[in-house]
């Protein structure tokens, strides 16, 4: 399983249409084996949708993604994890000890986001 976090510095970036980069996560046993950061090289919101599906990825964990996103990452079968913030590893060792709460979507707004772009 690969599992992608949208990234900055450690932590989760806000804001999933305008990630610059992500950080992939390969798990195999519950462990993980391999973790790498890409760079978006500038893609974009439905963008991103196959360059997630292009790098195998089967879960995302992010911070805010607007209802447009998260429609499209449903139908690319990616299972989301919605509303994250703070430091990544610990929000990976929450998912792999089956304790990261999917939050429900509705309560997911634009004014989840702080990152300024609505």
């Amino acid at each position: 399983m690969i599992i992608a976090v949208n990234y900055d510095n450690g932590v989760v970036f806000e804001h999933f249409g305008k990630t610059k980069s992500f950080i992939f996560y390969t798990i195999e046993n519950n462990k993980i084996i391999k973790k790498e950061v890409k760079d978006t090289l500038g893609r974009g919101h439905e963008d991103l949708i196959p360059f997630l599906k292009e790098n195998g990825v089967s879960v995302l964990i992010c911070g805010f993604a607007g209802a447009h996103a998260l429609g499209l990452l449903k139908d690319a079968d990616i299972e989301v994890y919605p509303g994250n913030s703070g430091d990544v590893e610990q929000l990976i060792s929450l998912f792999l000890a089956k304790k990261l709460v999917k939050k429900d979507l509705t309560d997911l707004t634009e004014d989840s986001c702080s990152c300024n772009c609505h």
